[in-house]
Order: structure tokens, then C-alpha cells, then sequence
């Protein structure tokens, strides 16, 4: 019987990477609980403005509902929310820009709590001989946003988890279509 994920060693494994320059893997699970039950909702829109501009933005929410049973202490009872946006914008007849943000609102899990998690990727491409070729360069996370934290414990215990994925990077990509395309 496991009466807490995080204080009990059974819940909470290390795993070593066979490269021992790799460092340790932390993996927190919730095998224990009993019932788990989740419903939401999203709300999607779209807005074209001819190549000046296409929009496209969504809102979702959702509760998540779980109960260790009468064994454990377990349990949350949550709701959090989440929006994108996407949007694409002709600059001239070969160049377009794209940008889309993305934000997950915190939220409170058994024993603990998950902190809100935003990402933002930007890109710009460019046509070279009509659709033959084309270059483009992405931004993935700009602004270095992309992380999360987790919080959990109890009165004897606290462990705080904080991930930065290091995905912030610049991508080159050069794109060249040859020959004529498949008869459909």
C-alpha cells in the first residue's frame, strides 16, 4: 500500500542512463490511484483576411477528477485551462511570416502542483523560383519560455521538479522540388 507518491521510495524511481555522463532520470507516477475522471471542453475559431493575414486561436478547459480510495490520501478535484494562437501573414507575394504561441494554465495535482507551461515558435520563408525552392528560418522558443515546475509533498516532504526542455534553437531549411508532381 502506498499512501504518497512522493514520500514513499516505491512511487518514485532513478533510473541510470547506460552512458554515466547522461546523469539521473526522475519518473513520479501514480499507480495507486483508484478512480480518475476527466471531461473539458475546447473552443476553436478561425479568421481570413485574405493572404494578409489567417488567424487561428483556440480555448479549452478541462477538470480533472482523482481519488486514491480508502487506502490512500491521494486525491485532487482540478480544473485548468489552455490557449493557442496561430497566425500566418502573406509579407509579400514570397515571403511569409508564421507565429504560434501556446500557455497551459497551472494546475493543482494530487499532493502537489503543475505551474502554468507556454511555448512560441516563429518562422519566415521565402520562395525562390516561384514554388520551386524555398528557404525558410525558424525560431523555436525565443523568448526561452519553455519549461515547467512541479511541486509536490506533503508536511514531511517537498520535492520540486523544474524541466527546461532546451529545444531554444534557430532552424535553417532550404526546400528544392524537382521534376513534375504525381497525377492524382
Amino acid at each position: 500500500r502506498v499512501l504518497s507518491a512522493v514520500t514513499r521510495l516505491p512511487s518514485v524511481s532513478r533510473l541510470r542512463p547506460t552512458m554515466p555522463s547522461m546523469g539521473e532520470v526522475t519518473s513520479v507516477n501514480f499507480k495507486n490511484l483508484d478512480k480518475s475522471n476527466s471531461w473539458g471542453t475546447d473552443l476553436n475559431g478561425n479568421l481570413r483576411l485574405g493572404p494578409k493575414l489567417n488567424a487561428l486561436g483556440g480555448f479549452n478547459i478541462f477538470k480533472v477528477v482523482t481519488d486514491g480510495g480508502s487506502q490512500s490520501a491521494l486525491s485532487s478535484n482540478a480544473v485548468t485551462w489552455s490557449y493557442r494562437l496561430n497566425a500566418t501573414t502573406q509579407v509579400s507575394p514570397t515571403v511569409t511570416l508564421q507565429a504560434n504561441y501556446f500557455y497551459r494554465a497551472p494546475v493543482t495535482i494530487e499532493k502537489g502542483r503543475f505551474s502554468s507551461f507556454q511555448m512560441t515558435n516563429i518562422t519566415l520563408r521565402k520562395k525562390i523560383d516561384g514554388d520551386n525552392m524555398s528557404l525558410a528560418v525558424r525560431f523555436a522558443d525565443p523568448f526561452n519560455t519553455m519549461h515547467f515546475r512541479i511541486k509536490a509533498g506533503d508536511d514531511n516532504l517537498q520535492q520540486i521538479t523544474d524541466r527546461h526542455f532546451g529545444v531554444r534553437a534557430t532552424h535553417l531549411t532550404f526546400q528544392w522540388n524537382y521534376g513534375k508532381p504525381p497525377k492524382v
